[in-house]
């Protein structure tokens, strides 16, 4: 009765040196039942064995779509012609024009295709155009396409929109320019006889998201015109027309003019060039004009500035959504800082997409334990990088790349992480999909006890976990990381635990020395600098806040817990209440765990699925059709009682 709200994804990632006849088995073997496909590619000439049984598999999924169509717009036809008759007013007449129409395939049916089959409503697909162009055919039936280009390709939208006739989300995106050519226009008419497109033209598109992509702007308000439900526009980094007469091909005040005539219903818009970046003027027009009840932005993150910030706290509504993204070769002003001004004084604040923008652990460091030790590059100020406590308590998404200077002798210290992950585990404790990962730094953040990655347990609602762990491998024992899985919370995990922290003993006791003679002389340091920090608010037009006032303020218990940021004796503490509760979940509701490392290839991942089973039980109705281990739960395990590291893989 319920099937239709069910998620069955399947997970397929091209990989010629893991990919087995079985494992394509399994997929094609699902497919007929799968509401979403998550397909990532590197085969441009289709040659692939894997590739075409995939294709093929499409190909008979969307012909048993259409056939369900076809039969049950016969019981739609059956049915009116009865209800006709029983009218008993002119029914030759209407039974006439209804098999007519039924002929020339413009009656629709009473209902989908049968849920026990399932009906493929979602793609993720990263790949080159002519996969994408090979397998369009068979996409009738998705509402939602995201399509991530390897390169720089050309993509008919008319034909995309045609071939996909109940689309509601489209996302294009390449890490370089792509062309959307010519007309947008979809064709109107009836599709091989079995279901018309919309014959006044209108589309129920609700979202189009475009980045790095290049086009005619004409093309792009001729669409707009079509997509009365549109509520979120997203423009991002347009690549700019060479052949262009004028020298550009986009006018934001022509788009402008454009939309307030249309008067859709948006709730976020974006609009940027790349290369250009937009004056105060128009950013303030287009979150005051365009979008003013909006609680959704998205911004680059070098457009991110204190005025802008000023501006968005003005709107009548609340911010609860901002994702910042970045075009490509052009850096940041100000290594986050607006961004973490902003955070410091937004409650509201639900969801943070931030991975091309950058989170400073120095404004994590709250008691500078780890701090002072650093050197700033030129042109950061101390105040720059003044801590401070973000005011979302009640933030369910965070994805951020976390960042920090300083020599290397100071990377591989296990205070840096032991910050990042007892800061966010206390400060946001209502989390459900977190998403670090840094890019720079070498080793990255460390995975093991030592380094804290167990304070992140504190997420009791956490459903969704990503963690990038730089660009070196790190080796890992059994115990730093079984407790994530109910298997660690065993007599033998317990002990792997004790046997690991009792050989902390020496570092505990120097700890305690080195707390003492620390806070002798920071907190001098700490309230210069939040003075200034301060003043500088003021100066930038963002509200003051400083570390004093955030530890004041702010609820009493959250500032004891505070107290032990970066400390082992906190990790020390956390593992201890682990090993004298019989039970201990980690997690309970987690449904998605990945641990990878950025590699050369952007596509290039490190996971830490080896040891590990597939999954709880109770869990597995959410995943029961992922097929690639690199992307599926990793929990349930049974972890070898050696060191293992983590092993290079494409996800």
């Amino acid at each position: 009765m319920n099937q239709h709200r069910l998620l069955r994804e399947i997970c397929w990632v091209d990989n010629t040196n893991k990919l087995t006849n079985n494992s394509i088995d399994k997929a094609v073997a699902r497919l007929p039942r799968a509401t979403q496909l998550v397909w990532s590619s590197t085969d441009s000439s289709l040659q692939e064995k894997h590739t075409q049984r995939l294709i093929q598999a499409l190909r008979v999924n969307n012909d048993h779509y259409l056939q369900n169509f076809q039969s049950n717009a016969a019981d739609s036809i059956v049915h009116n012609i009865q209800a006709n008759r029983n009218n008993n007013s002119n029914a030759d007449n209407s039974n006439n024009k209804l098999l007519s129409r039924w002929k020339s395939g413009l009656l629709k049916s009473l209902d989908k295709a049968p849920l026990s089959k399932g009906v493929l409503r979602e793609l993720d697909l990263s790949g080159p155009a002519p996969l994408f162009t090979r397998i369009l055919p068979y996409l009738r039936s998705l509402t939602v396409l995201r399509l991530h280009l390897h390169w720089s390709e050309t993509i008919q939208v008319h034909a995309l929109l045609s071939a996909c006739p109940h689309l509601l989300s489209l996302h294009v995106d390449a890490p370089s320019a792509f062309s959307l050519p010519g007309s947008w226009k979809p064709s109107i008419g009836t599709v091989l006889g079995v279901e018309p497109i919309n014959q006044n033209g209108i589309l129920p598109l609700q979202s189009l998201t475009l980045e790095n992509a290049c086009f005619a702007q004409t093309s792009l308000e001729d669409l707009l015109v079509l997509t009365p439900h549109l509520a979120r526009l997203q423009l991002r980094n347009l690549r700019e027309d060479a052949t262009a007469a004028d020298g550009s091909s986009y006018s934001w005040s022509d788009l402008f003019h454009h939309l307030t005539t249309l008067s859709l219903p948006l709730r976020s818009i974006h609009f940027s060039v790349y290369g250009q970046v937009m004056s105060t003027e128009e950013e303030q027009e287009r979150v005051l004009m365009v979008c003013p009840r909006t609680s959704e932005w998205s911004f680059r993150s070098f457009d991110f500035t204190p005025t802008l910030v000023s501006c968005l706290l003005q709107t009548p509504n609340r911010v609860t959504t901002l994702e910042l993204i970045a075009s490509e070769g052009q850096g940041f002003n100000d290594y986050g800082l607006a961004l973490h001004r902003f955070l410091c004084v937004s409650p509201h604040l639900l969801h943070l997409i931030a991975t091309n923008s950058v989170c400073l652990i120095e404004r994590m460091d709250l008691h500078q334990r780890w701090t002072p030790s650093i050197r700033r590059p030129n042109g950061v100020s101390k105040q720059d990088l003044q801590p401070g406590i973000w005011a979302c308590r009640n933030l369910r998404t965070l994805r951020v790349r976390v960042h920090n200077f300083g020599s290397a002798k100071l990377q591989p210290m296990p205070l840096r992480s032991r910050i990042v992950y007892g800061y966010i585990s206390e400060v946001l404790p209502q989390l459900r999909e977190l998403e670090l990962f840094e890019l720079e730094n070498d080793p990255g953040l460390n995975i093991t006890l030592y380094g804290g990655l167990c304070l992140l347990s504190r997420l009791r609602h956490l459903e969704s976990f990503r963690l990038g762990t730089g660009k070196t491998s790190q080796q890992v024992r059994p115990g730093d990381v079984r407790w994530m899985i109910p298997s660690g919370q065993s007599r033998v995990g317990r002990m792997e635990r004790m046997e690991t922290t009792a050989l902390w003993t020496g570092l505990l006791d120097a700890e305690r020395q080195s707390e003492a003679k620390r806070q002798d002389t920071v907190p001098a340091y700490t309230a210069l600098d939040a003075e200034r920090q301060a003043e500088d608010n003021c100066q930038d037009n963002v509200p003051a806040y400083s570390p004093l006032d955030d530890l004041a303020n702010a609820e009493p218990q959250l500032v004891k817990r505070l107290a032990s940021l970066g400390l082992l004796s906190g990790v020390k503490a956390l593992v201890d209440q682990m090993n004298s509760k019989e039970g201990y979940e980690c997690w309970p509701s987690l449904k998605y765990l990945s641990v990878f490392q950025e590699g050369r290839s952007p596509r290039s991942k490190t996971s830490l699925e080896k040891g590990f089973e597939r999954l709880v039980k109770k869990n597995s109705l959410a995943v029961d059709s992922r097929v690639n281990d690199d992307t599926a739960l990793i929990m349930g395990a049974k972890v070898t009682d050696t060191f293992f590291s983590t092993n290079s893989s494409d996800r």
